[in-house]
């Protein structure tokens, strides 16, 4: 019986896991990012970093991702996400190393607290 349990359990997990349609259509409220395709313009403002694409719900905003020593982080990551290859630390930093066309390579270390 007990063999019968975990077979059906994991049998839900793989279910879930292989259609991760059924869990965006159930999910409107939460922000989903979109392919990691970059975009070098939201609008008006030059994403030196490159962006993407948010959608909430049938809401979609571009928005452009942090660079090095950029504030990031906060609930909903409203005050932005950091680029590929950079962390979000714990002071709502970017920290590591990253190129972009307009400033080259660059790096930011922070030693917060």
């Amino acid at each position: 019986m007990q063999s019968l349990f975990l077979t059906a359990l994991l049998s839900s997990i793989v279910m879930v896991l292989a259609r991760p349609e059924w869990y965006e259509a159930n999910t409107r409220d939460v922000p989903v990012l979109q392919s990691r395709s970059l975009v070098n313009v939201c609008g008006d403002v030059k994403c030196h970093f490159g962006g993407n694409y948010l959608r909430r719900g049938h809401e979609t905003t571009c928005f452009c991702y942090k660079g090095p020593g950029e504030v990031c982080g906060g609930h909903d990551n409203i005050f932005g996400i950091c680029e590929t290859g950079l962390e979000c630390n714990s002071c709502g930093k970017c920290v590591g190393c990253a190129h972009n066309i307009s400033y080259g390579f660059k790096c930011y270390d922070d030693n917060c607290m």
